[in-house]
């Protein structure tokens, strides 16, 4: 591990040694290990828009994600996580992976749904809400765990919340092209929706 990424990686888990809790089978984990712009070489680009990181996530006893496993698109993950706090997700129903590796093309067109697009690799799994107050996250590899809404939704919003202040915490420099300005500030709309709600 690389000293600037242990710095991250205290600066979002408290430790240099991130270490998930004890394995419970009946447990969501997601957790922000490190947070950066796309171009790590370039941390002060301002007119980088893209927030890429490393998570830990781990359904039940089956990881999905460790520090070791690469970056992913923390903005758009985000957003497709809020997202699901309302809906079931299926494999693919956003246009990207749930926890997409790439989200280069934010479209926000007029009468169309808002989308993120990326490239072909990144992290799924099935998510359902159930009558009874509980949501399912369901592994490709069969890992099922189901837990209450209200902790689903601590989940999420804590990864959100996250994601959010290190935009407030690294002001950016908005694009001039039109088509990009309007899928960011697209993009930030629908967040602040689905985050308030």
């Amino acid at each position: 591990m690389k000293a600037e990424e242990k710095e991250r990686l205290k600066m979002n888990t408290g430790t240099t040694e991130w270490q998930p809790q004890p394995n419970r089978e009946n447990n969501l984990e997601i957790k922000v290990l490190d947070m950066h712009w796309v171009d790590e070489n370039n941390p002060n680009d301002k007119k980088d828009l893209c927030l890429h990181g490393k998570l830990f996530i781990r359904i039940g006893n089956e990881i999905l994600s460790d520090f070791e496993d690469g970056s992913w698109t923390l903005s758009a993950a985000s957003l497709f996580l809020l997202r699901t706090l309302k809906m079931d997700y299926n494999i693919n129903d956003f246009e990207n992976f749930l926890i997409p590796c790439c989200g280069y093309d934010m479209i926000a067109e007029e009468n169309e749904p808002f989308l993120v697009l990326g490239c072909a690799t990144g992290i799924e799994w099935t998510i359902q809400h159930t009558k009874d107050g509980f949501v399912k996250h369901i592994s490709q590899k069969g890992s099922e765990v189901k837990i209450t809404e209200e902790e689903y939704r601590k989940i999420v919003f804590e990864f959100a919340d996250k994601v959010e202040q290190f935009y407030k915490d690294h002001p950016r420099i908005l694009p001039a092209d039109e088509f990009y300005l309007r899928g960011y500030n697209g993009f930030w709309r629908e967040w602040r929706k689905m985050r308030d709600e």
